[in-house]
């Protein structure tokens, strides 16, 4: 009897467990109401501080690319009024395809995000020079998608 009633304690304690998994609330992600401009004014002024990083040292070349990424994502979570920051680098191209940005835009955003991607994850050295080349093409992106949303007179809706 006493294994049984382990047994039964087991089950209802993994049962609960999935059951209390499964119906969680989850917080919806808020994303701060701030107009068009000022994301597009707070994405340059980043994009500039990010010129106090000596992209000599490993350790600030990462920090760099994770903040080059993050202030993209923070400016098209900004003007979409969505969560862009649990996007994928594929995810933002594909958005930037569908939004007809031009096509050496995106192919060299593309490969901006990808060599941030190597290297926040595979521990990737770029060059002083390919690093600031990365930041030109994020700011390039930025001003690409301000003249999209001032042409759509703000209100293109840029959610997937």
């Amino acid at each position: 009897w006493y294994w049984i009633a382990a047994g039964l304690i087991l089950l209802l304690a993994i049962g609960l467990s999935v059951w209390a998994y499964r119906y969680r609330k989850k917080k919806p992600y808020a994303v701060s109401p701030i107009s068009k401009t000022a994301a597009y004014e707070q994405a340059l002024m980043a994009l500039e501080a990010l010129n106090q990083h000596q992209l000599s040292l490993p350790e600030q070349v990462k920090i760099y690319h994770t903040q080059l990424v993050y202030i993209l994502k923070k400016y098209l979570s900004a003007v979409a009024s969505a969560n862009y920051f649990n996007k994928s680098t594929s995810d933002l191209l594909m958005l930037f395809n569908k939004y007809a940005l031009q096509n050496e835009a995106v192919a060299k955003a593309a490969a901006s995000l990808r060599c941030s991607d190597a290297v926040k994850f595979a521990k990737y050295h770029p060059s002083a020079e390919d690093s600031i080349a990365n930041k030109l093409t994020v700011k390039e992106i930025i001003v690409l998608l301000n003249k999209t949303i001032i042409a759509a007179g703000n209100s293109i809706n840029i959610q997937q």
